[in-house]
């Protein structure tokens, strides 16, 4: 198909989740942003549906704000520190205080539906709002990868979603599926994670 299979799998396994290493000083310009939700767009959808939208948070006291509310979620929903934190302690700990101070956020939302309220089967309706919103998040980031940017995908928040709501002018028929805190690396040194065997994961045709 005249893609570069190597270069698109080092796009697809070094986008990772960059929390600590986001350089909070440093402004976006949002050209980039703009051509990455460009990108974002074209993601795979759910029935067809178009059902996403983005909010693009540059205000500093908004910011500060949205951090404040992510903060307080998430050490409601933390487990209690551990006495020597691991590394991974220690990235969401410094993301949690900082939030507030990363260059750009945007909201991840979604056009909510008449059916979505009256439909009994939940599972569904849930599968086909985040069928297209998270595929276009993830279209999102590695758009922003392939132009030098850092991002992490939160969702924290949304235990206290009616109050970024209230502090984004969010109509009532629009609901949040999550934030993409946007920035530039502090240095430019992506690799794959360490993951499980693909064979301990993946089975065919029966589950057992």
């Amino acid at each position: 198909m005249g893609f570069d299979v190597d270069e698109a799998d080092r796009l697809l396994m070094t986008t990772r989740s960059v929390r600590r290493r986001l350089d909070r000083g440093r402004p976006v310009p949002l050209s980039l942003v703009q051509e990455a939700l460009g990108v974002a767009v074209q993601a795979p959808t759910s029935g067809g549906g178009e059902d996403w939208r983005w909010l693009v948070i540059t205000d500093a006291q908004v910011r500060a704000e949205i951090g404040a509310v992510y903060r307080r979620a998430s050490l409601a929903l933390h487990r209690p520190a551990s006495v020597t934190p691991s590394a991974q302690e220690s990235s969401e700990a410094a993301f949690t205080d900082h939030l507030g101070e990363v260059p750009v956020l945007v909201l991840a939302c979604y056009q909510q539906r008449a059916w979505h309220a009256r439909s009994p089967y939940r599972a569904l309706v849930d599968a086909s709002v985040y069928g297209s919103v998270f595929p276009a998040v993830w279209s999102f980031q590695l758009a922003l990868r392939a132009r030098g940017l850092a991002s992490c995908f939160v969702a924290a928040h949304l235990r206290f979603a009616d109050e970024v709501a209230a502090l984004v002018g969010l109509p009532g028929d629009v609901g949040q599926a999550g934030l993409v805190a946007v920035g530039w690396p502090d240095r430019d040194e992506f690799r794959p994670a360490r993951r499980r065997p693909v064979a301990d994961v993946v089975r065919f045709d029966r589950w057992s």
